[in-house]
């Protein structure tokens, strides 16, 4: 099996073609022999240190005796022109009506909340099938026995450390427009149907008065992950709605289509990217994608989703990718005969997957020796790693694409770095939420790496102020959880370090509430602490967001701390104090303010300047980046046109590339006036109290030597 995106499409040799007519009768048998084959569930227990979930009712430990559904919506479905089997061909092409209530049917099916009543669930697939009446309709509860993992001897000694964040075999609604003549128009109208969280503009009318090709440009270049996770959520509800096409869309209809999917498998946004490729058409066009579906579907055990989608797709190709992810399905559905035939057959015709036939002759107890290649494993061979209990270790792990990053939470047997690496991977593109992370983090008894070992590898990185330098997210994660076990009486000392090395490493920002929590642990068995750490303490503590009051060990820092709270409640439209922006050092957030329109105080500075009094002394000026002119140019006036995606999408573009406290507050503020302009006033201000905390924490933190 080749890596997806990294590879080409498996080709024939000269010797192989001749063999081909025994092949395909090879493959009829094969089809015949796996007609049956789905799979419903796994069997085995995964053995976890955590596993989160959303609410108690959610468990995630799959019994052998306990058989679980696959509920999922119905699914609308049409053959390729060269397949030997179509489902349905009812003229569903030539029907506009019917194809218009099908991907409406198909498109709110994805967004539709689960309804936990089977009954209901029958009813709305009936009444899918009575309005759409060109495509075929494909139940999905299917009843199987599960692969009894525990007969074969499998059995892992070393623990895991689970991600798992979702209810066992649940599957999304597999919605999927099975239509070849799917209109360029409604090609580009694509998307997720849910409603706005950020403003009531964001909805499907935000392109409809921009120019498709300065759309294009705009989707290409946003970054994917940046300083501000406001626009980091801001722009992922712009691409992943659905919308009215910008105008002159039909000749890019696909390239718009393919930037904001390329956008989300960077982004991480695993679930949504699924949900989107499930829509798209059954074409040449989209095989890649439909590829990536599959294997997420198998990824986050979605079996019966993912094992019709391979079924159907494996009889009218030689890929080996679908024939394998039927013998998956096989083995996955406790059929071991069936499977072990499969795999014969395909070895045979000439499979070069070595990873993949040595964990199919561990699953079917053939072996109990594994020589794995680490550095071929792809995303399948992890999901057979898995389920044979095989641990996955960190560089098994790093072959995952970050398309997957939301799905792989769903492997039970990571090794510990593996887990903490993909923790911080979810946490940091705002996937996962730092009170989770911290519950992980501090389930570890040890740090994958030492305190000092993190620290000499943080040490090196200086990203001086732009995010693309390379973060390295484990030395991260590894130092954090070291800091959390460790009692030394040089403890409060190396909390300090650590912190000012993350400052010039790249995210302080990202790690501050994180870092807040180690402070508030460690004051609870040291009583005082050293007059130099107070203020680094007691800014962390007041930027943390809790309500939590100070230590008593840092009631000096008080008044501080108070003008720290004033300040950014005038990020937030409160009346600015001078006082609290002499105490924090803040002067230069002035801008920031004003542009929040944050009320002056009522003082008259002509008199302040005559009298020569409270005339705070020059302070040594920060060195800020300066965003690009032309752009902030090209921002104004897409705000006054009130062009709200592109502004918004521009503004992304500006910021994500510079971490937040480099970024010069007069290019912020530009920022925050045009966000206000299109009617994102909530945005705006989130933004605003981003900027300020990252400024408060590069001007105020000590200074890294």
């Amino acid at each position: 099996m080749k890596r997806l995106f990294n590879n080409p499409i498996l080709s024939l040799s000269l010797p192989a073609f001749f063999c081909l007519p025994a092949i395909c009768v090879t493959g009829f048998v094969l089809v015949a022999a796996l007609g049956d084959a789905q799979a419903q569930g796994r069997a085995d227990t995964p053995i976890n240190l955590l596993t989160l979930g959303t609410s108690a009712k959610q468990s995630n430990s799959l019994t052998d005796d306990t058989p679980i559904e696959d509920n999922q919506s119905a699914s609308a479905h049409a053959g390729t022109d060269n397949a030997p089997v179509r489902l349905s061909d009812n003229s569903s092409e030539t029907d506009s009506e019917a194809a218009t209530t099908a991907q409406t049917l198909t498109e709110e099916g994805a967004l539709a909340p689960k309804d936990d009543n089977p009954i209901n669930s029958i009813d709305e697939k009936n009444l899918a099938k009575n309005a759409v009446k060109g495509d075929a309709i494909e139940e999905n509860a299917v009843d199987g026995d599960a692969i009894d993992v525990d007969a074969i001897d499998v059995d892992s000694g070393t623990p895991t450390l689970s991600l798992n964040r979702t209810s066992p075999r649940s599957d999304l609604p597999a919605t999927s427009i099975g239509r070849r003549s799917v209109s360029k128009i409604s090609l580009a109208s694509v998307g997720l149907k849910r409603p706005a969280t950020l403003s009531p503009d964001l909805n499907a009318l935000i392109w409809s008065d921009s120019d498709a090709e300065q759309a294009l440009y705009l989707l290409r270049n946003v970054p994917a992950l940046g300083s501000a996770p406001i626009l980091n959520k801001l722009v992922f509800e712009i691409v992943s709605i659905a919308t009215v096409p910008p105008k002159g869309a039909g000749p890019v209809a696909e390239e718009l289509v393919s930037a904001r999917l390329n956008w989300l498998a960077a982004a991480g946004q695993s679930d949504a990217l699924a949900e989107i490729v499930r829509m798209l058409p059954e074409d040449d066009k989209w095989a890649d994608w439909k590829r990536w579906q599959v294997e997420y579907d198998l990824i986050r055990q979605a079996d019966a989703t993912a094992c019709r989608d391979a079924e159907k797709k494996a009889q009218s190709t030689l890929d080996d990718f679908w024939h394998q992810s039927r013998i998956i399905c096989a083995l996955l559905a406790g059929d071991a005969n069936k499977a072990r035939f499969a795999a014969d057959i395909l070895k045979v015709s000439g499979g070069e997957d070595a990873n993949f036939f040595q964990l199919v002759d561990k699953l079917l107890g053939r072996t109990d020796e594994l020589s794995l290649d680490l550095t071929t494993l792809d995303s399948v061979d992890l999901v057979l790693m898995d389920a044979a209990r095989e641990q996955i270790s960190l560089a098994a792990f790093e072959q995952i694409p970050p398309s997957m990053i939301q799905a792989a939470s769903n492997f039970r047997y990571l090794a510990a770095d593996a887990a903490l690496k993909t923790s911080f991977m979810l946490f940091e593109r705002g996937l996962q939420e730092r009170a989770p992370t911290e519950q992980i983090w501090r389930a570890l008894l040890e740090a994958p790496m030492p305190t000092e070992a993190a620290l000499a590898t943080l040490d090196g990185l200086d990203a001086a102020g732009y995010t693309d330098a390379h973060h390295d997210a484990l030395a991260s994660a590894s130092l954090w959880v070291s800091l959390a076990l460790r009692n030394e009486a040089d403890t409060s000392q190396l909390i300090q370090r650590a912190f000012q090395t993350e400052l010039r490493s790249g995210r302080p920002e990202l790690l501050a509430e994180l870092y807040a929590s180690l402070i508030r642990q460690r004051f609870r068995d040291a009583e005082d602490i050293d007059t130099e750490l107070q203020k680094d303490f007691a800014l962390l503590l007041a930027l943390s967001g809790t309500e939590e009051p100070l230590p008593a060990a840092l009631t000096a820092q008080a008044d501080f701390t108070a003008s720290l709270g004033a300040i950014l409640a005038a990020a937030n439209g409160a009346a600015w104090q001078a006082q609290s922006l002499d105490e924090a050092n803040a002067w230069a957030l002035l801008p920031i303010l004003r542009a929040q329109q944050s009320a002056a105080p009522q003082n008259d500075w002509t008199v302040i300047l005559a009298e020569g009094a409270g005339i705070p002394a020059k302070s040594n000026s920060l060195v800020y980046h300066r965003l690009s002119p032309p752009h902030l140019l090209a921002l104004s006036e897409l705000a006054e046109a009130g062009n709200i995606a592109e502004t918004a999408l521009l503004a992304s573009m500006l910021v994500q590339p510079v971490t937040l406290g480099w970024i010069d507050p007069d290019d912020s503020a530009q920022i925050i006036k045009a966000l206000h302009k299109v009617g994102l006033p909530r945005v705006a201000g989130q933004f605003a109290e981003e900027v300020v905390k990252a400024h408060l924490l590069r001007r105020n933190f000590s200074p890294v030597s």
